[in-house]
């Protein structure tokens, strides 16, 4: 991919976005605007950087009204000559992005999720994700007090991002558009990255785990920093939050016959 073909896609998908049926406070059209916001950013920091290399080659030139100004602008140039620098604003763009959709996407789907479940159905979900109370204790308790527990449960189990998807998918038969299964997959995926990133500065820590996405290959190892194999593709991340886009449009054909699922603060 290329600067130019970044800038295509950011601006064919903002033309996307006007196209939108959805209300303006609706949690769907408030993905698609937030995930615009994170592709420009990301589109922007690669411009800067190139945008530096020609600061440093001195191929722009300053008015004079800002020359006092101007050594703070060429020292962005040790951006590109400095190796550490250089490999620190890339990793920075792609965590940015990455953690970004991640966050987009998951806090879409919870929304949805939340609208289109019942009480007595989170309730299954919370009591099969706690099987071994469910077998060994709540058979043993009166009702009084498996409300008890319930409650306490409800505070305490956290529904994954999985489960919800999975949910969701299953509201109507063949709703959801794209390929379930690698889609799937895929949120396995980039659950592992995110949990590495966010929480332990890349460290994996469960299972070993693989995954290939367009050509590269990412190894979980348990208690070692996640690796990828050596790609020339800068834009790998970018890519990454492209598929999160593709996988949520499936997903909300699904809720299709919903008209409005409110986004909070509307």
């Amino acid at each position: 991919m290329t600067l130019k073909e970044l800038l295509d896609y950011t601006e064919n998908y903002k033309s996307e976005i006007r196209s939108l049926e959805f209300n303006i406070q609706d949690v769907r059209y408030s993905f698609f605007g937030l995930m615009y916001s994170n592709l420009h950013y990301y589109y922007i920091g690669k411009v800067n950087y190139k945008l530096f290399e020609h600061i440093g080659n001195k191929n722009i030139e300053f008015k004079s009204q800002i020359f006092d100004f101007a050594e703070h602008v060429i020292s962005l140039y040790d951006i590109q000559k400095n190796e550490v620098l250089s490999y620190g604003y890339k990793g920075n763009l792609d965590r940015y992005i990455f953690s970004n959709s991640w966050t987009t996407f998951e806090h879409s789907v919870s929304l949805i999720f939340d609208f289109v479940i019942d009480s007595k159905e989170r309730e299954n979900i919370i009591l099969d994700m706690n099987n071994n109370i469910k077998k060994k204790i709540f058979p043993k308790l009166t009702d009084e007090d498996k409300k008890i527990l319930l409650d306490e449960l409800k505070k305490s189990s956290f529904i994954p991002l999985g489960r919800k998807f999975n949910y969701i998918t299953k509201r109507n038969e063949e709703c959801y558009i794209g390929d379930l299964k690698e889609d799937r997959e895929f949120i396995i995926f980039i659950g592992k990255i995110r949990n590495s990133l966010l929480h332990s500065n890349g460290l994996y820590k469960r299972n070993d785990y693989s995954y290939t996405f367009n050509g590269v290959n990412f190894k979980f190892k348990d208690g070692e920093i996640f690796q990828q194999n050596y790609t020339k593709n800068d834009f790998l991340y970018f890519e990454l939050s492209v598929r999160i886009i593709s996988i949520f449009k499936s997903l909300i054909n699904c809720v299709a016959d919903i008209v409005l699922i409110k986004s909070p603060g509307h």
